[in-house]
C-alpha cells in the first residue's frame, strides 16, 4: 500500500511538472532519491504514463484556508472579507491601516490574494482615451507572526515588502514556516478591498489564474461578477481544488497596449501560473481585418514571454457582438489568428466566446459589445467548462446550435421566435461519433441530432435541451429556446391620414415616420406579408427616422398607441 500511494503521488507530480516548462527532469531527480525496487518501479511507471498525460490531472491543488476565519483590521473585525462575495461589502484602506487573519500552523508557504472592486485593474496601464483614477494600496508590507491573538499584539516579521504597486488586484507567495498569522500592513494608498483569500501553497501554487483582458473581462470579473464564479464551479465539480482568481480587465485596451505594457503585467501578475487571456475586441473594432497581423504578432510576444516566466497562456476566441446593436461584427480572421496561435504554440484551447455570444446576443448590453450580468456568468462558466480537463475532468465536445424556420437559412442561434403553424428545425453540430438525446416541453424526447417541429403550436414553446455524448463518454448540453406566437393580423384597408411615411417606396430601407399623436405607449412595428414582425421600436417623438435594413419587398408599418392602431403599406425597392 505504501508503494501504491507513492506511485499515485509520482503520477500526480509527473503531470504537474510535465505541464510546466522543463520541469519533468526535476521529477526524475525526485524518483532517483529512492532506492532498489521502489525506484525501478516508479521510473517504469513514470515513463509508461507519459503518452497519456492529458488523460489525468495536470494541476496540483493549493487549498483555500481562509474561509470562515475571523478577520481583524485596524477598524474592527470584517467577516465580509472572506465571504466570497465580490463587488459587495468592502473595507476602506488608508495610510497606516491593516488587515490580519489567523491561518494556524501547518503550511510552509501560503498564497495571499486581495481584490479591490474597482472596474479597471490599473490606472497606469489604462490607455489615454479611457483614463482611470482608482484608489488602491500602493506601498504595503506582508507580515507573519506565530504568537499574535488579535492582529495587533505579538511579534511580527516582514515576509514581503511591496512598493509602487499599480494594480487593483494582486497575489503574493509568502514563506510561512513556523507562522500562524498573516497581516497586510498598508503604508500608503487607499481605496476599497472586498475580498482577501489565503491558500496553502506548501506543495504548489499552480492553480493560480490571472484573468486578463479588455472591458469585457472588467465587466465579467469586476463590474457584474456572478455569485458563482469560475473558482466556485471548479470546486463544486472537483472538491480538492480551489483556484485563485486575479481579476485583471482594463477598458479600451488593444493587443498593442497589452504588449507595450507587458513588463508591468509580468511584474504585477508574473506569479500566476495561468494567464486566461481575453483580447481582440478593440483590435477588431468596426469589423475589418486590418489589425489582424499586429494582433497576432502582439499575442505571440505575450506567449513567448509567458513561457520564459513558466506561465501557461490560454487565449479565448474573441467575443461576438450583437451585430444589429453594435452595427459591426468581429472579422473571422481574428478567430483564425487565435486558433493558429493556440495550435502553433501547443496551448490549451480557450473558450469559444464568439460562438456563444453569436447564439446568445441577448446576453450583451445595449451597446451590443459588453456582456450583461447574464453574459458575465456565461463567460466564467465557459472558462470553467473548457478548463475542466486540466482538473482531471471530462473533455467534452462543444455543441453549436443551428435553427431554421420554414426552410429558410440556418441561423446560429440559441433562441428563435416562430409563429403557430410554422415548421421549426433545430440541427446542432458537435462531433461525428457520439450520441444525441433531447428533452423539452410536454415530455418531448428524441435521440436524433436534428429535430423538426412541424405545424408548431403554443404548447410546444419552451426550452429544448440537447445533450451530446462523445466517444470518450463525456457529455455536453445546450439549451435552445423556441417561442411560438400568433401571427399579427393585417388589415390592408385600415389606413390613417394621421400617419405620414416617406419616402415610399424606399430604396435603402430607411424612411421617415410622422405621427400626429404620440404617447408613452406609442410603438411602431413592421410586418411582412406572411405576418412576421421584422422590426419593432417605441416612438418618443412625432417625427422619427427609421433604418429598418429590410430586404426588398412589401411590408405593413403598424403604429399603435395602446388604444388603437393604424396600418400603412411600405415598399422596399
Amino acid at each position: 500500500m505504501i508503494v501504491f500511494l507513492d506511485i499515485q503521488r509520482v503520477v500526480k507530480y509527473y503531470f504537474a511538472f510535465e505541464f510546466q516548462t522543463n520541469k519533468s527532469s526535476k521529477m526524475i531527480e525526485k524518483i532517483l532519491q529512492f532506492s532498489g525496487q521502489r525506484r525501478k518501479a516508479m521510473l517504469v511507471l513514470f515513463f509508461s504514463v507519459a503518452f497519456v498525460a492529458h488523460a489525468f490531472s495536470v494541476i496540483l491543488p493549493n487549498p483555500k484556508i481562509s474561509d470562515g476565519k475571523t478577520v481583524f483590521t485596524s477598524k474592527g473585525n470584517a467577516a465580509y472579507l472572506v465571504d466570497n462575495k465580490f463587488n459587495a461589502s468592502s473595507w476602506s484602506a488608508a495610510n497606516n491601516s491593516w488587515i490580519a487573519i489567523p491561518v494556524d500552523s501547518g503550511p510552509s508557504k501560503i498564497f495571499f490574494n486581495w481584490n479591490n472592486p474597482s472596474y479597471a485593474w490599473s490606472n497606469e496601464l489604462s490607455p489615454s482615451q479611457c483614463p482611470n483614477s482608482n484608489a488602491f494600496p500602493v506601498d504595503y508590507n506582508l507580515l507573519v507572526s506565530s504568537n499574535s491573538t488579535n492582529g495587533l499584539d505579538g511579534d511580527w516579521t516582514i515576509a514581503d515588502s511591496i512598493r509602487n504597486n499599480i494594480v487593483c488586484a494582486r497575489g503574493h507567495l509568502i514563506n510561512f514556516v513556523g507562522a500562524k498569522w498573516l497581516k497586510m500592513e498598508i503604508i500608503k494608498g487607499g481605496g476599497r478591498i472586498d475580498e482577501i483569500q489565503v491558500y496553502d501553497a506548501s506543495d504548489s501554487n499552480e492553480d493560480v489564474w490571472f484573468f486578463v483582458g479588455t472591458s469585457i473581462s472588467a465587466n465579467t470579473f469586476k463590474g457584474t461578477p456572478p455569485s458563482v464564479n469560475y473558482a466556485d464551479m471548479v470546486t463544486e465539480k472537483h472538491p480538492d481544488y480551489n483556484p485563485v482568481m486575479i481579476r485583471g480587465g482594463i477598458g479600451c485596451i488593444s493587443s498593442t497596449d497589452f504588449a507595450k505594457n507587458l513588463s508591468n503585467y509580468l511584474k504585477m501578475a508574473g506569479n500566476a501560473h495561468f494567464w486566461a487571456i481575453e483580447m481582440g475586441t478593440n483590435d477588431a473594432w468596426g469589423g475589418s481585418n486590418g489589425n489582424v497581423a499586429t494582433f497576432k504578432r502582439n499575442l505571440q510576444l505575450v506567449i513567448d514571454s509567458c513561457k520564459v516566466y513558466g506561465i501557461q497562456p490560454i487565449i479565448a476566441r474573441v467575443l461576438a457582438t450583437n451585430e444589429i446593436a453594435a452595427a459591426w461584427q468581429v472579422n473571422p480572421d481574428f478567430l483564425k489568428a487565435v486558433d493558429d496561435l493556440t495550435a502553433s504554440n501547443g496551448l490549451v484551447p480557450g473558450p469559444d466566446l464568439y460562438t456563444w455570444f453569436l447564439a446568445h446576443p441577448t446576453e450583451l448590453n445595449s451597446d451590443g459589445v459588453h456582456p450583461s450580468a447574464a453574459g458575465a456568468a456565461s463567460i466564467q462558466r465557459l472558462w470553467a467548462e473548457k478548463m475542466d480537463s486540466l482538473y482531471g475532468g471530462c473533455s467534452s465536445t462543444p455543441i453549436v446550435p443551428f435553427v431554421q424556420v420554414n426552410g429558410g437559412d440556418k441561423e446560429l442561434r440559441a433562441s428563435i421566435s416562430a409563429y403557430t403553424r410554422d415548421t421549426v428545425v433545430v440541427s446542432p453540430t458537435a462531433g461525428v461519433d457520439g450520441s444525441w438525446t433531447w428533452s423539452g416541453p410536454n415530455d418531448f424526447t428524441a435521440t436524433s441530432r436534428e429535430i423538426s417541429l412541424n405545424n408548431i403550436q403554443h404548447t410546444q414553446s419552451g426550452n429544448y435541451v440537447v445533450t451530446y455524448t462523445n466517444s470518450n463518454s463525456c457529455s455536453s448540453s445546450y439549451t435552445i429556446n423556441i417561442a411560438a406566437t400568433n401571427r399579427v393580423a393585417i388589415d390592408m384597408n385600415d389606413l390613417a391620414a394621421t400617419i405620414q411615411l416617406y419616402p415610399n417606396p424606399s430604396n435603402s430601407g430607411q424612411f421617415t415616420l410622422e405621427v400626429d399623436d404620440i404617447n408613452s405607449s406609442s410603438q411602431v412595428q413592421i410586418i411582412d406579408l406572411q405576418g412576421r414582425m421584422v422590426y419593432q421600436s417605441n416612438l418618443s417623438q412625432k417625427k422619427t427616422v427609421i433604418d429598418s435594413k429590410l430586404i426588398k419587398g412589401t411590408y405593413i408599418v403598424k403604429v399603435a398607441d395602446g388604444k388603437s392602431s393604424f396600418n400603412q403599406k411600405l415598399i422596399i425597392e
